[in-house]
């Protein structure tokens, strides 16, 4: 069953920290119910988000950062210059706690942002692929 995604995409931040275990984040992802799709910098995200030609966007766009305060700073003025009100909302993946510290941008750990995610995207009643990148 094909359906029109009506609600905006999330944008989140994960560290590119090789120390950070994003394997285990995208994993989790692809076994979630959330369409998602990784892309490699902002202007993909952009783009991604602008497209208005396809029928389903994702859910979800992770994008690995080196600076998570400097990149939501970045993204956030990028979004909000493409978009102005209806710009898309931003989480950062944080398992040691905020590192944003903007009341824009929700940080937590999997628990939490599965919660989250939960909360704003409803259910479609079958499992979502994941978009290949």
């Amino acid at each position: 069953m094909r359906h029109e995604t009506t609600h905006q995409p999330v944008i989140l931040l994960i560290d590119a920290n090789p120390a950070a275990d994003n394997k285990f984040i995208k994993r989790w992802f692809e076994k979630s119910r959330f369409l998602t799709c990784e892309r490699t910098d902002i202007f993909e995200v952009l783009e991604e988000i602008s497209d208005f030609t396809t029928f389903q966007r994702p859910d979800v766009i992770l994008l690995e950062v080196e600076s998570m305060t400097d990149s939501f700073q970045i993204i956030k003025t990028l979004t909000h210059s493409a978009h102005g009100q209806n710009e898309p909302p931003i989480f950062a993946f944080s398992e040691s706690g905020t590192l944003i510290n903007d009341c824009e941008c929700f940080e937590g750990n999997l628990a939490q942002l599965a919660a989250k995610l939960d909360g704003m995207i409803p259910v479609y009643g079958e499992k979502r692929l994941t978009i290949a990148a």
